[in-house]
């Protein structure tokens, strides 16, 4: 399993988040999903490097956005739908056959309006660690 099915099997399944958000809980930008329904989540991974000291271990920056109109509470539903997910994952250890992932929050999370699509979003950004077995 990778990375990416791994943490999202692990968010999804937690009842706050998907008494939250359900299963929409995206991989990749959101604009690749058609008519996404809101309240929603989606994540990507951005970039990343392997460790030089170590074989098979990597590091790779992941970003979380929220997402939720303003008649489903604006910010403070992104808020709650971002820490419920950062609940789930920052400082935790999730292991499958084929990796370990750890994931770390750096910094703080930033609040965005999409103006276009009138929607709210918080994003946070986290540092992962990943050892393929």
């Amino acid at each position: 399993m990778s990375e990416v099915e791994l943490l999202r099997r692990e968010v999804i399944e937690d009842s706050t988040v998907s008494g939250l958000i359900g299963s929409r809980f995206y991989p990749g930008e959101l604009a690749t999903v058609g008519r996404p329904k809101y309240p929603c989540a989606n994540f990507s991974f951005t970039g990343g490097v392997p460790d030089v000291d170590i074989r098979d271990i990597g590091m790779k920056t992941f970003k979380i956005w929220a997402w939720a109109k303003g008649n489903q509470g604006g910010y403070d539903k992104t808020r709650e739908i971002f820490k419920a997910i950062r609940n789930v994952i920052d400082n935790k250890r999730f292991a499958d056959t084929d990796c370990h992932v750890v994931f770390k929050m750096i910094g703080e999370p930033l609040d965005y309006y999409e103006a276009i699509d009138m929607v709210y979003s918080t994003v946070g950004v986290f540092r992962v660690r990943v050892i393929e077995i």
